[in-house]
């Protein structure tokens, strides 16, 4: 027994030696779990810190919650602890260390890794079955900027339609300015503040000028535009058609700085930069040339589109300064100095005559309000540019009458009475040699007229000239005599330039005439057709060597006299039309069709070799035109006055007979009783026609009785040229019911068009028919008479 028990004692003790050893095993393999895990979560926090900085410190909720969303998944938690690498190992948190602590049992099986999964799998259920604060990680950002400008920070880029009391600029008017603010008031604009018609405090530049509407809307439809660079509250270039709306950005944003930041995010613009051409003694650093805004803009679109890449596309509106050119010799003729720098960007030539500007006006309550100003004899110029990927074709030059007279012609014209198209008017340029003007002692315009017809009419006509006989009309010439600068030689080598405008018949029999002429040959006549694109021109200028040997012998003559020299004998060159640009320099438009070519060359190349090999010339295309300036020393901003239009006073139509469709027609006492007639005509059948008993001396009255009732009806507020229509009685929603609007024609010549085209279901062609043939048969009788 003592035998028995001693074996038991030493069985048990043997038992309990391994318990023991079993139980400090397990501390130890619990222990290293807690300490990778304390050493990852040190590492990883320390990570943490380092990309979010020091300036975003968490609260221990935060950082409890983004221990949480970094745990690993658990089938990359258990290799790490059976390796036992600290360094790779994912955080476990603090927590769950404890748990870990506090939940291993004290008896297990020497199964280790059984222990392991058991314990690595309830933590994970744990912390997985913990809610997760989504929002806590955008917390810890704060947003860098404010979007809300500064009082004293004029926005860049201002939109039109603004929800507050008072706009962005009208607040940065107000506002106190920093030092190196820019200047509210400068050489070139001056920005006001204001309310505007409806009551908002806007901010206006009252040394502002832009296009007229409908000008906007003939450059919209063909290419609309984003933003409005130098514009402002009040003058916007936004037609009324435009569904879109237009931001600006003013010239107190200093645009010209930020044209990377306008035109990346704002791809099309407007531009009509102020007509400033040289500095003066009181201009700003914020004030710029026309020469300084184009090569601005260039820079600022070259350089958006090698940053961003893309295109760029948008209208500059520029003054041009001889009103005798039209879009299509604009470029070739009109080659001003400030436009080089966008010259490679220009896609399209559109131009306006007669432009009446939309112009700032301050009212006598402080109101600030759009009026017109008065009729500008200098045309406009608005110039596509494109620059980048997607390059369109150069697109159709279009020249625009801004300020087309609504009179009886005009009305007639609507009718196309005479079944064909209007007739096509040629434009002429002739540069005519100092030694006819005197021979000739041409002096004014008539003496001209006169001088052409002399010399070039058929022989017929050139017996009598006067104003009613004569073959080229007396009409649409200007003159324009060189004037001498100081010691500067004249301009245009002192020939006396002539633009004449004629029908294109009689154009071109003035031509044919003039080309034949021993005066053209030699140079002391010339002549160049200016108003169709001339594929076939070409500029001829000598060479800075070759100029400078004869400096101060140079003359057109003599320069046409070597540039025809060098033909080879046996060729011909035919020249159709000479301009002058300098007195070394002219642009020829040539007939190469009976020209020698050399071998291999086409018949341009054989030009232009030979004429620098033998008389150091170059040769140019003009088709694009050419570099040298045209000089013109006419007063570019003179006015033409405005035509006073007739406004008759009120009359007391109680005097008047009060026949059914009868309305009046009212007219000065110079216009003569069968326009009167005519202009009543386009609106009916007449039935009587009769001098009112309301004439005075300073207006005739003429009763008019229409067939249709409709044709009274039609007569409400009608006028063309100085006779104007009156009812007896307003019914403008019976008359509106007769008119069908055509959206084609212009808007302020819409209705006007309307009340002519139903004027013809009322006999009014019929009835201007009988007039002229009652017009020629008198005639015919006094002829025969």
């Amino acid at each position: 027994n003592d035998a028995q028990e001693g074996n038991t004692t030493s069985h048990e003790a043997t038992k309990q030696s391994e318990d023991n050893g079993n139980d400090s095993h397990t501390p130890d393999m619990v222990n290293t779990l807690n300490s990778n895990s304390a050493e990852s979560h040190q590492e990883a926090s320390s990570d943490q810190h380092h990309h979010q900085g020091d300036s975003h410190p968490k609260s221990d909720g935060e950082q409890k919650d983004t221990d949480t969303l970094a745990e690993p998944a658990p089938s990359h938690v258990a290799p790490s602890i059976v390796i036992g690498a600290s360094s790779e190992a994912h955080p476990v948190p603090q927590e769950h260390r404890q748990n870990e602590s506090q939940d291993v049992p004290k008896q297990v099986d020497h199964d280790h890794t059984k222990v392991l999964d058991d314990t690595v799998s309830k933590n994970l259920d744990m912390d997985f079955q913990k809610e997760v604060n989504v929002n806590s990680k955008a917390n810890e950002f704060q947003k860098v900027g404010n979007d809300k400008p500064k009082p004293y920070e004029c926005p860049l880029i201002h939109s039109y339609d603004t929800p507050h009391k008072a706009t962005a600029l009208n607040k940065w008017l107000h506002s106190p300015k920093l030092a190196k603010a820019p200047a509210s008031k400068t050489f070139t604009y001056h920005y006001v503040e204001g309310p505007d018609v409806s009551g908002k405090q806007i901010g206006a530049n009252l040394f502002a000028k832009l296009l007229p509407d409908n000008a906007l809307k003939t450059l919209w439809d063909i290419h609309p535009w984003e933003v409005h660079i130098g514009g402002d509250d009040l003058l916007h270039a936004q037609p009324t058609c435009a569904r879109t709306d237009v931001s600006y950005s003013p010239y107190v944003s200093r645009p010209h700085m930020h044209y990377t930041s306008i035109l990346k995010d704002k791809r099309s613009f407007y531009f009509q930069p102020q007509p400033f051409q040289a500095p003066t003694n009181t201009h700003g650093s914020d004030v710029f040339t026309m020469l300084e805004h184009c090569g601005l803009l260039a820079t600022g679109i070259l350089e958006t589109i090698k940053r961003s890449g893309g295109s760029i596309g948008g209208w500059i509106v520029l003054p041009s300064y001889d009103h005798h050119i039209n879009a299509a010799n604009y470029l070739s003729c009109q080659s001003v100095p400030f436009i080089r720098d966008i010259k490679r960007f220009i896609k399209q030539v559109v131009v306006f005559s007669q432009v009446q500007f939309q112009i700032p006006h301050i009212g006598s309550d402080g109101a600030l309000n759009i009026q017109t100003s008065r009729i500008q004899l200098q045309n406009q110029v608005a110039l596509y540019l494109h620059a980048g990927q997607g390059t369109p074709k150069m697109g159709d030059p279009i020249t625009i009458n801004m300020n087309m007279k609504k009179d009886l012609a005009w009305g007639l014209a609507r009718l196309k009475l005479d079944g064909k198209d209007e007739m096509t008017i040629v434009h002429l340029r002739f540069a005519i040699h100092p030694s006819i003007i005197a021979a000739e002692n041409i002096t004014m315009i008539r003496d001209f007229y006169k001088y052409i017809h002399e010399y070039f009419s058929p022989e017929q006509f050139t017996k009598t000239v006067t104003s009613t006989s004569c073959f080229y009309p007396f009409e649409n010439g200007w003159i324009k005599f060189p004037r001498t600068r100081g010691n500067a030689p004249p301009p245009n080598a002192g020939y006396t330039v002539i633009d004449y405008r004629l029908p294109e018949g009689k154009a071109r029999t003035l031509l044919e005439h003039v080309r034949v002429s021993a005066n053209f040959s030699c140079g002391h006549l010339l002549v160049y057709e200016m108003s169709s694109d001339q594929s076939d021109s070409y500029f001829f200028t000598p060479t800075q060597e070759c100029y400078q040997k004869f400096k101060g012998e140079w003359s057109p003559a003599e320069a046409l006299n070597i540039l025809m020299g060098h033909v080879p004998f046996g060729s011909q060159l035919v020249v159709l039309g000479i301009s002058i640009r300098t007195s070394s320099s002219l642009l020829l438009q040539l007939n190469f069709q009976q020209y020698a070519v050399a071998e291999g060359l086409s018949a341009e190349e054989t030009l232009s070799k030979l004429l620098f090999d033998n008389s150091k010339f170059l040769t140019y295309r003009a088709k694009d035109g050419s570099l040298v300036k045209h000089t013109v020393f006419e007063n570019p901003w003179t006015l033409v006055p405005d035509d006073k239009t007739f406004t008759p006073t009120s009359l007391d139509f109680s005097k008047t007979s009060q026949t059914p469709n009868t309305v009046l027609a009212r007219a000065p006492p110079t216009v003569i009783w069968r326009d009167v007639r005519r202009v009543a005509a386009c609106l009916g059948s007449i039935s009587t026609f009769k001098l009112s008993s309301l004439t005075n001396t300073f207006e005739q009255v003429v009763e008019v009785t229409y067939e249709h009732a409709e044709s009274a009806l039609l007569a409400e507020g009608f006028q063309l040229g100085c006779v104007k229509m009156e009812t007896m009685q307003s019914q403008t929603s019976k008359r509106d019911a007769l008119l069908c609007l055509d959206n084609t024609v212009a808007e302020e010549d819409r209705l006007l068009a309307a009340i002519i085209s139903a004027g013809t279901i009322y006999g009014s062609v019929e009835e201007l028919e009988a007039i002229r043939h009652g017009i020629e048969r008198l005639e015919f009788e006094d002829n025969v008479s």
